[in-house]
């Protein structure tokens, strides 16, 4: 079991990979106890377990546990990836206004996920995969 302060330096030095400075907002919060914020995203450690919180607006819309850290660090950097992944496609949008956005992030997504790690990676192309079923590609 990773105490809070490993978890903490395991994050941003995946962060790094990708890139992102540790003061961006993208990273959650770190919390030794369960005494989580009233907003945003939080990762804390019990001894036993690692959780990953979203809170909005007081309370709790997204939450993850494990005894395994990369299953509470998926979610944290699925996150992370999509937000930097949007804002790639953003700088592109010019070229081609009328293109489904998500040919160019979810690659994008994939690519940086890969960076950082391959299961993490092939966990989000399934996602991508099975959301596309439902809502393919336009145009």
């Amino acid at each position: 079991m990773f105490t809070l302060a490993e978890v903490y330096e395991k994050v941003y030095e995946m962060g790094r990979v990708l890139g992102v400075a540790q003061d961006s907002d993208l990273y959650p919060t770190f919390s030794e106890n369960p005494n989580i914020p009233l907003e945003g995203d939080c990762i804390y450690v019990d001894g036993s377990k690692y959780y990953y919180v979203t809170v909005e607006r007081g309370k709790v819309t997204q939450s993850y546990e494990s005894e395994i850290l990369e299953d509470v660090l998926y979610p944290v950097f699925d996150s992370i990836t999509a937000c930097l992944a949007r804002n790639y496609e953003l700088t592109l949008r010019h070229k081609n206004p009328s293109a489904d956005t998500r040919r160019i992030w979810f690659p994008k997504q994939l690519e940086l996920l890969q960076k950082i790690n391959e299961m993490y990676a092939e966990k989000r192309k399934a996602e991508q995969e099975e959301h596309l079923k439902i809502s393919p590609f336009r145009s």
